[in-house]
């Protein structure tokens, strides 16, 4: 083999290796600058070029970029590069405060008591979860016990503790919590009660 034909193998493999540990294919938003009208292209983010953000449909340059939203957990050191670039990251999160269970908004739930259940995604350390509030359940199917975000989506969270700081975010305290295991998997059960406001 020629030694042109080995070094192109190893810029191929160098490449590769770089993108494999660059490009982690997160849905995101992006809220581009117009002179007219505001531009909002739904992509998945696959890294960086010079002064751009890669995603899958195309690139788009840092100067050009009002916001972007990350609906999934970025890689390590992603947010930091583009806040040191000057682009404004939206919290990735921002579509929890208009999430809804069975088609009402969780801040509109006007209940002393919820159940949140909380079941592990497989082969991943984020779960799902799903909130009893006296809601008919139609069929038992559990869609409608499910959050979803505010683009209709069902909703990840990191861990039982990231679901605890949702919650109250949204206005409940913890109580208490039991687990129990379904087949060999744990299923966490945590009573909720809304917090009392000052107001009255």
């Amino acid at each position: 083999m020629k030694s042109y034909q080995i070094l192109t193998i190893v810029m191929f493999i160098a490449g590769f290796l770089f993108l494999s540990d660059n490009a982690v294919s997160q849905t995101m938003k992006v809220h581009l600058r117009s002179d007219d009208k505001e531009v909002f292209v739904d992509d998945k983010f696959q890294g960086f070029g010079e002064n751009t953000l890669n995603g899958f449909k195309q690139a788009y340059k840092f100067h050009e970029i009002e916001a972007v939203i990350f609906y999934d957990e970025p890689k390590d050191g992603v947010v930091e590069y583009l806040l040191g670039s000057g682009v404004k990251i939206v919290d990735r999160y921002s579509q929890k405060q208009k999430a809804t269970v069975n088609g009402i908004p969780l801040s509109e739930i006007n209940v002393e008591y919820v159940q949140i259940v909380g079941t592990a995604k497989f082969l991943s350390s984020k779960v799902t979860i799903q909130i009893d509030f006296g809601q008919e359940d139609k069929f038992f199917s559990g869609v409608d016990t499910q959050i979803l975000d505010g683009n209709g989506r069902l909703l990840t969270l990191n861990s039982m503790i990231d679901a605890l700081n949702f919650m109250s975010k949204n206005g409940y305290d913890y109580v208490d919590a039991y687990v129990i295991t379904v087949g060999n998997q744990n299923v966490y059960h945590y009573l909720l009660k809304k917090r009392e406001t000052a107001e009255k």
